[in-house]
């Protein structure tokens, strides 16, 4: 039987994801030659990523996607304190989860 009523951090778990994107390099193509090393740096693009995860079903849910691990760490934070000060029904209408 699953329990639907308890202290939030029974029920959930929060974490921060570094998320690292290179952008697709122009390719220098010749007929005359098979590979050729880039000559340049790949561009890369970094956000990091604010995830709820249930422990009961395993589900994950986006809270917030930053371009700093500053500003991640600070809402990861208050989600930590909202865990253990919040019931789970509270939690979920503050971080709308179903």
């Amino acid at each position: 039987m699953r329990r639907t009523f308890g202290a939030a951090a029974d029920f959930y778990r929060a974490r921060v994801i570094k998320i690292e994107e290179s952008e697709p390099s122009e390719l220098d193509w010749h007929d005359d030659v098979l590979f050729r090393e880039p000559s340049y740096a790949l561009k890369s693009k970094k956000s990091y990523r604010v995830e709820s995860i249930s422990l009961d079903t395993g589900d994950i849910a986006t809270l917030g996607e930053f371009g700093t691990e500053r500003q991640a760490e600070s809402l990861l934070s208050a989600i930590v304190s909202d865990l253990e000060e919040l019931t789970k029904l509270q939690f979920e209408k503050k971080y709308n989860l179903s």
